[in-house]
């Protein structure tokens, strides 16, 4: 008898429990399945034949009364790469447990083997189970078994974007590095202009005004005011820009005209 190989468990325990099929036939219909289309697919990373032929033999064995209280009696399974089994090794998709065994198979391992099922093997996983996908780590890339090249066709989208997006941040970082040397240079060269545009303003009796409207932190000065504003001595450093002519035009330019002035100007 050929089985279907979408046929649902149900059906197929009642095959078995009819003895229409043997738990043998099911293995190794269902093992050359795997054998077939696992290269192309991806989706078994260990394949347990000689654990699934055991497991047929064993069931074989049992009466018809022992075989209906078994919930999975012929029924083939598979379990995930991240159960722990003893005799299976157990690699979490992960090249550092390549041939990694458990000292004991997990819970749901042991319950799956006592109702009756029949093990094919482990399927691929993400490493850790950590990732959507299953490229990239030790298991091979698992493959949609209704159109296979869809997946092809997505890897090869996302690593399209990849590229992009590093190629994006390396001409972003390259475009910050320009910007940030420009910009030094021009607050460089307009530091150095204004040293040299503002300190003939001493030839004129004025203050300098490289140390008056520094806006350094470390050079910050406000003009001197009152008893203060007098000469210290002729020293230049105790003159007020307030006394000068170009001090007057700068007070002007940058605080604007006085209230009075405004007053009167824009009174209706």
């Amino acid at each position: 008898m050929t089985l279907n190989p979408y046929i649902e468990a149900h059906e197929l325990r009642e095959l078995v429990l009819k003895k229409e099929v043997r738990p043998r036939e099911v293995a190794e219909f269902f093992l050359a399945r795997v054998e077939q289309l696992n290269p192309r697919l991806g989706a078994f990373m260990t394949v347990t034949a000689e654990r699934a032929l055991a497991d047929a033999s064993r069931l074989e064995k049992l009466n018809a009364s022992d075989a209906a209280m078994l919930p999975l009696f012929g029924v083939a399974y598979s379990l995930k790469d991240l159960l722990w089994t003893r005799d299976i090794r157990t690699t979490f998709g992960s090249k550092n447990y390549e041939n990694w065994h458990a000292p004991a198979d997990a819970e749901l391992a042991v319950r799956l083997a006592n109702s009756g099922g029949i093990l094919l093997g482990k399927t691929t996983t993400p490493e850790f189970g950590l990732r959507p996908t299953t490229e990239g780590g030790l298991c091979p890339p698992a493959r949609n078994p209704w159109n296979p090249r869809t997946h092809r066709r997505r890897l090869q989208r996302r690593l399209r974007l990849r590229r992009r997006l590093r190629n994006a941040s390396r001409g972003a970082g390259q475009r910050r590095r320009r910007i940030d040397s420009h910009t030094f240079g021009m607050l460089r060269r307009g530091r150095n202009q204004t040293v040299a545009r503002t300190n003939h303003t001493r030839a004129a009796g004025g203050r300098s005004m490289e140390r008056t409207f520094d806006h350094r932190p470390d050079r910050a000065h406000r003009p001197r005011r009152g008893a203060d504003a007098r000469c210290d001595g002729g020293n230049d450093a105790g003159r007020s820009v307030r006394g000068t002519a170009a001090g007057a035009s700068i007070r002007r330019r940058s605080f604007g005209a006085s209230k009075k002035t405004s007053a009167r100007r824009y009174q209706p």
